[in-house]
């Protein structure tokens, strides 16, 4: 009787041991394909992908449309062309269009803001590129992921107004510098080739490039301090409008 208990008992505890091994196998695999899930061919909504891409020639459109006001700003004798309006429509369109319709829209924006206004040179308008590009992808990265959930870290408050508050701070921390540092990057580059090349471009401008590039590279410093307010601005537009863009992000 002792000897049938003692087997059924270790029998038992087999199943249990397998029924824990598999248990545990199912989770890892369920957290791997979580991880990697854009491996999988996931189902094509139509209708959804087709009003993405209304959407998406709709917000190119206005991005092109408002990527004409440009602020020139003069520094030593240049103009420095700043657009805000073209940047911030970028930032709204990631949570309703996802971040692969986004980046048609930073790649196509400038040249089709070159093809109105051809008074830039292309290789300004192939850095302005660059530097979209660099914009969405990195507000992806910070603001919607790395921030996405982790607010409880910084906050223990159950409120939603202050956690939102702080997820902005620590995101906007990383991504108003980061993007001033490349989009002054971007164009100090584009004075170098063109002060150093015979590229073709308007007079006018490429006068003030001359300007710009003979005065040293310590104006990269207040180019840099005008692009911290541009995109400190910018960010702050964002965030007033964000709350309300919320029922449609899809990260």
């Amino acid at each position: 009787m002792g000897k049938t208990e003692t087997l059924k008992e270790q029998v038992k505890n087999n199943n249990d041991l397998a029924f824990d091994e598999n248990q545990s196998d199912w989770l890892k695999q369920k957290k791997r394909n979580k991880l990697f899930n854009w491996k999988k061919n996931s189902p094509i909504n139509l209708k959804e992908q087709i009003f993405k891409i209304v959407l998406t020639g709709i917000l190119l459109g206005l991005s092109v449309a408002l990527s004409l006001i440009e602020i020139k700003i003069p520094i030593v004798g240049a103009h420095v062309p700043l657009r805000i309006f073209d940047i911030l429509i970028m930032a709204i369109a990631i949570p309703i269009i996802k971040l692969w319709y986004t980046l048609i829209i930073a790649i196509l924006e400038p040249w089709l803001h070159f093809a109105i206004d051809s008074d830039h040179p292309p290789i300004q308008m192939f850095f302005d590129n660059i530097a979209n590009i660099i914009f969405v992808v990195s507000f992806v990265i910070v603001f919607y992921q790395l921030f996405k959930n982790k607010t409880n870290k910084y906050c223990k408050t159950n409120n939603n107004y202050h956690e939102s508050i702080i997820r902005h701070t620590f995101a906007g921390l990383i991504l108003i510098p980061l993007n001033a540092i490349v989009a002054s990057f971007s164009f100090i580059i584009t004075v170098v080739i063109l002060a150093n090349s015979n590229l073709s471009g308007v007079d006018e401008y490429l006068a003030e490039i001359a300007a710009f590039y003979q005065n040293g590279v310590t104006l990269f410093f207040i180019l840099l301090a005008i692009e911290l307010a541009r995109f400190l601005f910018i960010y702050l537009l964002f965030a007033l409008v964000q709350k309300r863009l919320a029922r449609l992000n899809r990260f």
